[in-house]
């Protein structure tokens, strides 16, 4: 899991992430490649990010804590992050396509 944690910092280094639910949203029909919500998310959030992935048809994985996101991206609590470049959510979904939740 560490890899992946390692991808999240170098795209958040090179500009490709996006933060918060409400920018994540606005980014799904276009930009984003991948949204990770943290397992610590409440449910509405989880299901509301859950529908709107599945209807832009964008990979949503639920495996890393608030704090692990923290930690990786150098943000304070973010609860929910999308990925814009298609190269690094490829190698993050390749990374964990045994672990984790995947709803596509």
């Amino acid at each position: 899991m560490n890899k992946t944690l390692n991808y999240l910092g170098l795209a958040r280094r090179a500009g490709f992430l996006v933060t918060g639910t409400d920018a994540v949203i606005a980014s799904l029909e276009n930009k984003a490649r991948l949204v990770i919500v943290a397992t610590d998310a409440s449910s509405a959030t989880k299901d509301k990010l859950s529908r709107k992935c599945y209807y832009y048809n964008v990979p949503m994985l639920d495996i890393f804590d608030t704090d692990q996101i923290a930690n990786a991206i150098g943000q304070k609590n973010p609860k929910v992050i999308a990925i814009t470049d298609n190269g690094f959510a490829q190698q993050i979904l390749k990374i964990n396509e045994r672990g984790g939740h995947i709803c596509e």
